[in-house]
């Protein structure tokens, strides 16, 4: 029993380690808000450059994989 509470405290001593998540945004208001949360932990991918319309925006397939391999997309919603 001795054994075995020693080796639970040992357990829950470590520490705990994540990758940093793969994170795209859709437009710059948005990708600024999100790496403003990230903080150092990275930068995430934005679609949409500066300067360029959301209206008529259409996706490359490097930007479809991205999304497709992302962690998080934070974006605003279908109405854009």
């Amino acid at each position: 029993m001795r054994y075995i509470i020693s080796f639970l405290l040992t357990s829950l001593a470590t520490t705990a380690t994540a990758e940093v998540p793969s994170v795209v945004t859709d437009i710059p208001p948005v990708h600024a808000l999100v790496a403003q949360v990230m903080g150092d932990l990275g930068t995430p991918d934005l679609l949409l450059t500066k300067g360029a319309s959301e209206h008529d925006f259409q996706l490359r397939p490097s930007q479809a994989a991205a999304i497709a391999d992302a962690d998080l997309v934070v974006w605003i919603g279908p109405e854009l």
